[in-house]
């Protein structure tokens, strides 16, 4: 399955991304070029990768209507998690959580499907993986 086309490969913008090889990548590759990392790879001893994830920070609460709206920005990064939960067989997962990591808001990236969580129903579904 092929990962949807962004419009244009957007530069470091955040300042929060020392890595020398990350720059160099940018700098020197030409524009069709694209990488990008995954936030999280959920591993379990004696079983191995169990899940793949992205997240984000936002302020306020993260429902499930921004994690969807936020989503939608991410195209690359979650067909990216998209594609490679999909050849691991395991979850693909975009996770949105307030400041404190006390309230999230999931996205599973193959069923659309989000759902609301506090730390603990967070703490269960990562446990239950």
């Amino acid at each position: 399955m092929p990962l949807e086309r962004a419009t244009r490969c957007r530069g470091e913008h955040t300042g929060r991304r020392p890595s020398a090889f990350s720059r160099w990548h940018r700098s020197s590759l030409p524009s069709w070029a694209w990488a990008c990392d995954l936030d999280l790879i959920e591993v379990r001893h004696g079983r191995g990768i169990v899940a793949v994830a992205e997240h984000a920070q936002v302020d306020g609460r993260p429902t499930a209507k921004r994690a969807r709206a936020i989503a939608r920005c991410k195209p690359l990064q979650l067909g990216v998690v998209r594609e490679v939960a999909a050849a691991l067989r395991v979850p693909g997962l975009f996770i949105l959580h307030d400041d404190l990591a006390e309230r999230f808001g999931v996205l599973d990236v193959r069923t659309d499907a989000v759902r609301e969580l506090d730390e603990a129903g967070m703490r269960r579904l990562l446990g239950d993986l």
